[in-house]
């Protein structure tokens, strides 16, 4: 069925905007595997986003053309056909169902979050106590977000949806609802971000990698934007009739954003493993400069041995050098005074010894 003016096509555009999700979630895994071996726990509640997000988008593509034929109707742009209340009824189902997916896939992304900000300060006590805190809040305002849904209007046979659902009151909770989820989805966030960011400037880092970490922690921001977006967009459709009731907004624009904000915030999510990836490098790099002092310190510990043991040589060269000139003198030494100056030694015929020593003297 073609769209009216005013209106967006949800099909392709959520094609796009699933398709650069599941890049991102896959990029996710392939730097933790790379980095731990492993998935870990923040890396599986994103998964689970993404996943809800893929049925999301399978809803939609089987009820799309509901929504643009109820669109059409409530507009007076086209007569309702025979099969208008099913089309219309099974459109509507399928929002209920992928509302509720919606908000339980965005507070995922949150909880994988706080799930993964949770090991920079585990072991900051104070830090800790304003997570739970933080924890408590996002877990609360899921359920109020959850809670407010206007399951009645979404379920309930399309008579009963037409006749309560299209009244004054019903369209100004539907407004508040909005606004009221929108301030709860920005508040968790500005919480979440501003865990690690309190703890980012008492850790002792350069000035560039507190810059780089501080813009991956402030990537919620970009969510946040969405979030602020979607909810003005769709408010501006909210107007005042001439007889001073409310016009509901156009529903397109409604799911269209909703559906984009998931869909970035499962990507803003997987870009936060960059964090994982640049610490891994800086890891390496500070490994490869141990591993060089290592063999600067190693070089310099044999040089050093070699100079011992060079003179260690020298000194025992010279001791035995000395030592052997004293053993040689000592020898000359003991060889002189053991040796007596014999002069005029004769013998007789009759053995008598004749000497002559200093003087002559006769033994016979």
């Amino acid at each position: 069925m073609a769209m009216m003016n005013g209106q967006v096509d949800i099909d392709h555009h959520a094609q796009i905007a699933h398709s650069l999700a599941t890049i991102g979630l896959l990029f996710r895994f392939y730097v933790r595997l790379k980095c731990f071996r492993k998935l870990l726990a923040d890396d599986y509640i994103a998964g689970f986003a993404w996943l809800l997000l893929l049925i999301s988008a399978c809803i939609w593509y089987m009820t799309i053309d509901g929504m643009y034929e109820l669109s059409f109707v409530s507009a007076g742009m086209a007569l309702p056909t025979a099969d208008f209340p099913h089309n219309a009824h099974r459109f509507l189902v399928g929002s209920n169902v992928a509302l509720i997916m919606f908000y339980v896939g965005l507070w995922s992304i949150k909880i994988s979050f706080l799930v993964f900000f949770y090991r920079l300060g585990e072991n900051f006590r104070p830090y800790q106590i304003c997570w739970w805190i933080v924890l408590v809040c996002t877990i609360g305002s899921g359920l109020v977000c959850i809670g407010d849904i206007q399951y009645h209007c979404l379920s309930d046979s399309f008579d009963k949806v037409f006749s309560k659902c299209a009244s004054e009151n019903a369209i100004r909770f539907q407004e508040v609802t909005i606004k009221l989820n929108c301030a709860l989805d920005v508040v968790t966030d500005v919480m979440i971000m501003a865990l690690p960011i309190s703890i980012l400037w008492s850790v002792r880092v350069g000035l560039s990698r507190k810059i780089f970490l501080g813009a991956i922690f402030s990537l919620v921001v970009i969510t946040m934007t969405f979030a602020i977006v979607r909810v003005t967009v769709v408010s501006k459709g909210y107007t005042t009739t001439q007889q001073g009731g409310r016009h509901q907004a156009e529903i397109t624009w409604l799911y269209f954003w909703s559906f984009i904000e998931f869909a970035v915030a499962v990507i803003v999510a997987s870009l936060a493993s960059f964090r994982a990836l640049f610490a891994q490098k800086n890891r390496e790099s500070e490994a490869e400069e141990a591993r060089k002092r290592e063999i600067i310190e190693r070089e310099a510990s044999n040089s050093k041995s070699k100079a011992l043991w060079a003179r260690a040589k020298y000194f025992q060269q010279s001791l035995l050098e000395t030592m052997k000139a004293e053993i040689e003198l000592t020898k000359q030494e003991t060889t002189d005074d053991s040796t007596l100056p014999l002069k005029n030694v004769s013998f007789s015929d009759h053995g008598l010894l004749e000497e002559t020593h200093s003087g002559q003297s006769t033994m016979r």
